[in-house]
């Protein structure tokens, strides 16, 4: 019944049980609790009288190794500590926790005082302190009462205990990790319930205090962790500001070989990371690499801090730059951030300087930073990051004015060797349609007496074969995504018609037309014509139109596969109705008819009935045909071809704006297969080769475009949308700086409005007032003169005469 009693403050019952069995005082029986410790951990401070007025040990440990005043300490019982210190409990004793709990972090040897301070008691560290504590005792992380201190952010202990010459000696001195008084002051406790700008303002006069008395700013610890890297590390600006302004190195790299631009991006700190770089002394550092590989870009893109990202962006990282594993800076954000477009889009945008003239003056300028696509010194490899963009999902970046701006200029340097290639084409085509029609058409050539014009003619073929095949191969070698394309499989069946076509021995026959080259020489030219279309896709002024032709036939096609069924069962109804008729002989045929037939073409006077039918019967098929024509004419004539038209175009904006992003994409895919066979030359060591494509497709790093210049020179020529969006991109932040003055001006004017009228409120008050004493004066003034006169008439009655 000890413990009950204890916990109850039954005093007499306590006392009454202790002077019948003495020894029960200063057992540890309740679970290794002596009742001391029982009665200072509920804070009884009758129960604790009684137990040390009967013999209760001070010294006694509970199972955590703590004494008595070690508890009361921790539960901050002011009353217990006073107690326990009149009988003769030390501040000095260290705790004695077992051996089991070597390893547990928050277990270890300190003294009541150490307890006190490291949870920024004052009360308790005052009572502890007139015991003539030992300031100079470190705890069982070799930690001093400074760590301890700085660590609770107590502003009074810390000055209390610098005041003391043992402790100033103290202030260099490193606990068991190498932490000094610098780095326990910068550690946030996730206990503290301060706000994050009260706490930031407590530790920024801690460190303040610290660094006047003479600490080294650039102290690291065991792991290398420098004050400044922990500032950034728990997101403390104001802190890492005062470590600059004491000449912090920044340069400092840990064990780790993470610098204070992996901490700053790792803990989201924007604020510390944007001050770092804007010293300028650590440029060298963002493509800093630490152990695992990875670089501050890494960490920011892993914490999703935006922010950081495009800091870093802005300020030397680079968006094609390519990790350990491949993988661009592009590539990451548009994997791993989820409104990965309007950040690059905020980035491109960064890098588009408009000049202030009027956008009429010739020398209004637009000038585009690529820095933030590729590097200064590339070799002349200056599209790493446009493949990313390539992809479906990210195509709308590719006429952003930075990147369609990029390709236009690039496009401009490599244009002649595309527009060779597509004049070499054209010889060929012209070549391979005489040599078609004139085999195959009406007016055939008999190769057997123009045999040397034949061998002329493949002679040719086999020149402009190689002059075509090998760019085209080389393309496709270099640039894995042309077998993604449809384009490069029309390519590739053109060219191995036409040269069966050219190539057969069968051309010989006197009667080529019976022969299986005919139908494959007309396939061939259809297919080398459309071969010559798609290759002016390429081409700035015929490219859009060409991609939106692309667009309407996806959307045309979809519509008629979804309306097949009513075209197959048209087709049949009108061959079983009009089967004596050539055009619906079969099923084929009246296939085409019908799709004829849906562009207007009915020849109704030349579909009579079947003659074959019984005369009874011509009047029923006459019925049923022209039923069936009448509802063959509205549904699928009016309505299914006026759906056709509006489904193709019923977004001219829209179809330009994709067209407009095919033909980038085509462009794009140009300039990365010339890139990519100029790294091929450059990784089998064919310098001069590499050094002349370098040089041809090179462009610079910052140009500036007069586009109301008119010199004949690359610089002056620029689609007008790209300058349009261009100017649009200035407009947008010039409203977001008016809107930003805006705030600033309405919040300017609200805080003057509520100090008027605050102001006009307390005039009123005071004007009211005054009013008040005023008409009391006048009031007490009267009744002053009334009294005076009473007592001048009474004095003048009472003189004698």
């Amino acid at each position: 019944m000890l413990a009950p009693n204890v916990l109850q403050e039954n005093l007499e019952s306590l006392e009454k049980e202790i002077v019948q069995n003495p020894n029960l005082v200063n057992q540890e029986r309740f679970n290794g609790h002596a009742l001391v410790h029982i009665a200072t951990k509920a804070k009884k401070l009758g129960s604790l009288q009684t137990l040390l007025r009967n013999g209760a040990k001070v010294s006694l440990l509970d199972p955590f190794g703590e004494t008595a005043l070690h508890n009361a300490v921790t539960e901050r019982w002011q009353e217990g500590i006073q107690e326990l210190l009149q009988h003769g409990a030390s501040p000095d004793k260290f705790s004695e926790p077992k051996s089991f709990f070597f390893n547990v972090k928050e277990v270890f040897p300190q003294t009541a005082l150490h307890i006190a301070v490291r949870k920024g008691d004052n009360p308790s560290t005052a009572l502890l302190l007139r015991q003539s504590s030992d300031l100079s005792l470190c705890d069982g992380l070799q930690q001093t009462i400074l760590h301890m201190a700085a660590e609770a952010h107590s502003m009074k202990l810390l000055t209390r205990f610098l005041h003391d010459p043992s402790c100033q000696r103290m202030i260099s001195q490193k606990d068991s990790k190498g932490n000094s008084v610098l780095h326990a002051a910068i550690q946030k406790n996730i206990i503290e319930e301060e706000q994050e700008d009260e706490l930031e303002n407590n530790i920024l006069k801690i460190v303040e205090l610290i660094i006047e008395n003479g600490i080294d700013v650039n102290v690291t610890n065991l792991a290398g962790e420098s004050p400044v890297y922990l500032a950034a590390q728990n997101c403390l600006p104001k802190v890492a500001k005062k470590l600059l302004k004491s000449d912090a190195d920044l340069t400092l790299i840990t064990n780790l070989k993470n610098s204070v631009l992996h901490a700053a991006c790792e803990a989201n700190s924007y604020d510390c990371l944007k001050m770092f770089l804007e010293t300028g002394k650590v440029n060298h550092l963002i493509t800093k690499r630490n152990e695992k590989g990875k670089d501050p870009f890494h960490i920011a893109i892993d914490s999703s801090s935006t922010q950081c990202c495009e800091s870093l962006l802005y300020n030397g990282d680079y968006l094609g730059y390519k990790d350990s594993d491949g993988k661009t800076r592009c590539s990451l954000i548009l994997e791993k951030i989820p409104n990965a477009l309007e950040l690059l889009n905020r980035v491109f945008d960064h890098h588009v300087y408009i000049s202030q003239k009027s956008q009429d003056d010739p020398n209004f300028g637009i000038e585009f930073d690529y820095s933030a696509i590729l590097r200064q010194h590339t070799e002349g490899l200056q599209c790493s990051l446009i493949p990313t963009l390539t992809a479906p999902q990210f195509n709308p970046l590719l006429k952003h004015p930075l990147i369609e701006s990029f390709l236009f200029l690039k496009w401009n340097r490599l244009k002649c060797i595309y527009y060779s290639y597509v004049f070499l084409y054209f010889i060929f085509l012209i070549m391979h349609s005489y040599f078609v029609f004139y085999t195959f058409g009406p007016n055939t050539i008999n190769w057997n007496e123009e045999y040397t014009k034949l061998k002329v003619i493949r002679t040719i073929h086999i020149i402009l074969y190689m002059f075509l095949l090998l760019p085209g191969i080389v393309m496709v070698l270099w640039n894995t995504s042309f077998f993604k394309e449809r384009e490069t499989y029309l390519i590739i069946i053109s060219t191995l018609v036409s040269a069966f076509v050219v190539f057969s021995p069968n051309i010989f026959n006197e009667n080529p037309s019976i022969l299986i080259e005919k139908p494959i020489a007309s396939l061939s030219a259809f297919l080398s014509w459309g071969e010559f279309m798609l290759l002016l896709g390429k081409f700035p002024r015929f490219g859009t139109y060409i991609s939106m032709l692309s667009n309407v036939a996806k959307s045309t096609v979809k519509v008629l596969i979804g309306f097949s069924s009513l075209l197959v069962g048209s087709a049949l109804s009108f061959s079983i109705l009009y089967r004596d008729q050539n055009v619906f002989s079969s099923f084929m045929h009246s296939m085409v008819k019908i799709l004829l037939m849906m562009l207007g073409e009915y020849e109704y006077d030349a579909m009579p009935n079947s003659e074959d039918d019984a005369k009874e019967h011509k009047n029923l098929n006459m019925y049923i045909g022209s039923i069936l024509l009448i509802f063959f004419l509205f549904i699928v004539s009016i309505l299914m071809t006026n759906l056709f038209i509006g489904v193709a175009v019923h977004d001219i904006g829209d179809l330009l704006r994709h067209g407009r992003i095919e033909r980038l994409y085509q462009q794009a895919q140009y300039i990365i297969s010339y890139e990519n066979l100029l790294k091929f030359f450059l990784k089998h060591n064919w310098g001069n080769i590499a050094r002349v494509l370098a040089k041809v497709g090179q462009i610079p790093i910052k140009p500036k475009l007069y586009p109301n210049r008119h010199d004949h020179t690359f610089k002056s020529i620029l689609p007008k949308p790209t300058i349009k969006d261009a100017i649009e991109i200035k407009n947008i932040k010039n409203r977001k700086e008016e809107t930003i003055e805006s705030n600033k001006e309405t919040k300017i004017m609200k805080n003057l409005s509520i100090y008027y009228m605050t102001n006009r409120k307390q005039h009123k008050i005071l004007l009211d007032r005054l009013d008040n004493l005023e008409n009391s004066l006048k009031s007490n003034m009267q009744n002053l003169t009334k009294i005076i006169s009473n007592l001048e008439q009474r004095f003048t009655l009472n003189e004698p005469r």
